[in-house]
């Protein structure tokens, strides 16, 4: 009896133990996810695009239409813990709603590694904030070569930089971002290297990986450069691609001017994209001019013209878009 009594009181005392032990880890815990979000830097964005467009002549491989839409609408949270730690979420809201941004970042003084679904570090425009543009679209190589499965992707993300020199590289699925989980077991590799001048930047990049579906070859390389001197904008870049048996390669090269004290920026881009090398009846050429008014820092006013030469879709001759963007 008396050991029956001892054990019962050793027992309880162990509960109310583990019960003081649990209730103040928990409160322990909740203090310090109390302290982590009271510390965190919250930054609120987003874009939003309203455009009207007028094609002269048919519909062609560009997709162009009559119409008026919501081109992109954007909201962006980023959440800063500390000096090193973050993490991003951006959803896509124009037609759908889908996750275009997702990840979490560690930085160093140099250096950054980011896991989630992020922007493929290839080339100038690819990688590029759709607000940063100056056209109102990206070249048709990078529209038809990159942005399907290369413009975001799920994976693993390093940045450098070692004087003027920087490097970004990936490790991804090679899937599209509304796709979902990898359709197989293969991982795509990308990698960017750019080297800054005086007034610009150099760079190369190289795409080496499957098709997650149909498990093909799917491949890029290309070379971008950039100069701004004084009021003049010069931006280049070539992209060649093989997918399966199939060969493909384009440019483009852009040009702008604005003065630093006007409201107004002029640009003109010439792009050309030929979609199998082994074919001489589908080469898509197009010139592209237009104005931009800034209105302020948020705001921007675009009035631009399309010159269509699409072996593809002869009957398409031009497209004239006018678009009201504001950004926070």
């Amino acid at each position: 009896m008396k050991g029956s009594t001892l054990f019962s009181l050793t027992t309880t005392k162990s509960v109310i133990l583990m019960v003081a032990v649990i209730t103040t880890t928990s409160m322990a815990a909740k203090q310090v996810r109390s302290d982590v979000l009271s510390s965190t830097k919250w930054q609120l964005s987003g874009l939003m695009q309203g455009r009207a467009s007028y094609s002269d002549g048919t519909t062609g491989s560009t997709g162009v239409s009559d119409d008026l839409s919501v081109r992109r609408a954007e909201l962006s949270v980023l959440a800063t813990v500390d000096e090193h730690t973050s993490a991003c979420v951006t959803l896509e809201c124009a037609t759908s709603t889908f996750l275009l941004e997702g990840f979490a970042q560690y930085k160093w003084t140099n250096e950054k590694v980011r896991l989630g679904l992020n922007a493929v570090p290839f080339g100038y425009e690819n990688p590029l904030g759709s607000s940063k543009l100056i056209t109102l679209e990206r070249s048709q190589v990078t529209q038809i070569l990159l942005e399907p499965k290369m413009q975001f992707d799920r994976g693993l993300f390093y940045y450098t930089s070692v004087g003027n020199a920087n490097l970004g590289i990936g490790l991804v699925n090679g899937a599209s971002v509304t796709t979902g989980n990898d359709g197989n077991r293969k991982k795509n590799t990308v990698a960017r290297i750019g080297y800054a001048l005086k007034d610009g930047e150099i760079g190369a990049s190289v795409y080496d990986g499957s098709d997650d579906v149909t498990n093909a070859t799917m491949n890029r390389k290309g070379f971008d450069l950039y100069f701004g001197v004084q009021s003049t904008t010069l931006i280049g870049e070539y992209i060649e691609g093989k997918d399966g048996m199939i060969k493909s390669k384009g440019g483009y090269l852009t040009i702008a001017y604005r003065k630093s004290d006007s409201e107004i920026q002029i640009f003109g881009r010439y792009d050309q994209f030929d979609p199998d090398t082994n074919q001489s009846t589908d080469n898509f050429k197009r010139f592209t001019c237009g104005v931009n008014r800034y209105l302020n820092d948020y705001t921007k006013f675009t009035l631009q013209y399309e010159n269509i030469d699409d072996k593809l879709s002869p009957g398409l001759n031009g497209k004239f878009s006018t678009q009201l963007q504001v950004s926070f």
